[in-house]
């Protein structure tokens, strides 16, 4: 997960992917296409996660960049 992904809340998450989703239309390059499917999955995959307490943001953090 990357630093546009971190622990939001559901809406933010939501209307993130919405705008990377969009986006795709609009590029050329497979790279950038790619990358904006990419972030727009990770951002759905966030929204789905249950809510966590604030100290367990860091950890879950660091297992997803592993």
């Amino acid at each position: 997960m990357n630093a546009h992904t971190e622990v939001r809340s559901k809406e933010f998450h939501q209307a993130m992917a919405m705008l990377s989703a969009r986006s795709v239309r609009g590029m050329y390059s497979e790279e950038k296409k790619q990358k904006a499917r990419r972030e727009c999955l990770g951002h759905l995959r966030a929204s789905l996660r249950p809510p966590v307490a604030a100290g367990e943001n860091m950890d879950i953090q660091r297992r997803e960049q592993v």
